[in-house]
């Protein structure tokens, strides 16, 4: 393979119903037509003979690549591999500045069964800011970090996935990244991520939309998690190692695990380790565990 992105994700199952009996584990991967030839998704089976190892086969599925609404993941560091790209209010510096990896999926790639309709959902970094030609970088000024999220589904326990939802979210000029999404059993839609902008401390956020909305946009609006309070410094411009958006088995509906790893020593961001519960859309989550 010879993908643009440098990232390729299972599926992780989520819910109370399984999977039908053989059917194998889907992987995915981006292709950004700023490098291959199309915007699209690649969805791979994984067969794992465990009995056999040596008959164990990964194959790309018949519907692969999976064509998508048009994207362009370039961040400021993709061609020479820096990594300060997302601002940071002062006293950072432009160095201090932190990692979009817009170069992959992000995890988790969720699945779902609502009784005979299965469902994949993702995000991955793109560009909301201004897009350079062909072959270029955009500027850190011109770059303007944004979520885009996929729900795919298919009817089990034959059938090919299909694109069921997708949009990019930046309502305004606030960077969002790093983000992890998840639908419930009702098909209401969750989106986590972070924030940050020359004017707002590292932090993290959620969207979402029901069922009922729109699809193509996060029509619940925007809510904060847990807000920052300082930068982040002296990581390698590192942040948000690692985000996860899940159910809570006990309640059906989308609980939010974005989780956030930072360097607690001031003047840095000292988000630590964050866990919130999303008891609704799009009212403010209520704290399920801080450390």
């Amino acid at each position: 393979m010879s993908d643009s992105s440098s990232g390729m994700v299972p599926t992780d199952y989520n819910g109370l119903t399984p999977p039908p009996p053989g059917a194998p584990n889907v992987f995915s991967v981006f292709l950004d037509d700023a490098f291959d030839s199309v915007d699209a998704l690649r969805l791979y089976d994984f067969h794992a003979d465990f009995a056999v190892p040596a008959n164990s086969t990964f194959t790309e599925r018949p519907e692969s690549p999976l064509p998508v609404a048009a994207f362009d993941s370039r961040s400021p560091g993709v061609l020479t591999g820096a990594r300060n790209e997302i601002e940071q209010p002062a006293p950072a510096l432009t160095a201090d500045y932190l990692n979009a990896i817009g170069d992959r999926l992000m995890l988790r790639l969720q699945y779902l069964n609502r009784g005979g309709t299965e469902l994949l959902t993702t995000v991955h970094t793109v560009n909301a800011g201004v897009i350079p030609p062909p072959g270029q970088a955009p500027t850190i000024a011109q770059y303007r970090a944004a979520t885009r999220y996929y729900v795919l589904q298919k009817t089990s326990p034959g059938g090919n996935w299909s694109v069921q939802d997708q949009g990019t979210y930046s309502p305004n000029t606030t960077e969002r990244w790093m983000g992890s999404s998840t639908v419930d059993h009702e098909g209401n839609l969750a989106v986590g991520y972070s924030t940050s902008s020359t004017s707002v401390f590292p932090s993290i956020a959620y969207a979402g939309r029901l069922a009922t909305d729109p699809p193509g946009m996060l029509s619940q609006g925007e809510a904060t998690m847990f807000a920052g309070t300082g930068v982040q410094l002296g990581t390698s411009s590192r942040w948000g190692d690692y985000t996860a958006m899940t159910l809570d088995p006990s309640e059906i509906r989308p609980s939010g695990t974005p989780t956030s790893t930072t360097t607690p020593a001031p003047p840095r961001a000292s988000l630590g380790k964050r866990r919130s519960a999303l008891s609704s859309l799009p009212a403010r989550p209520r704290p399920h565990r801080a450390r």
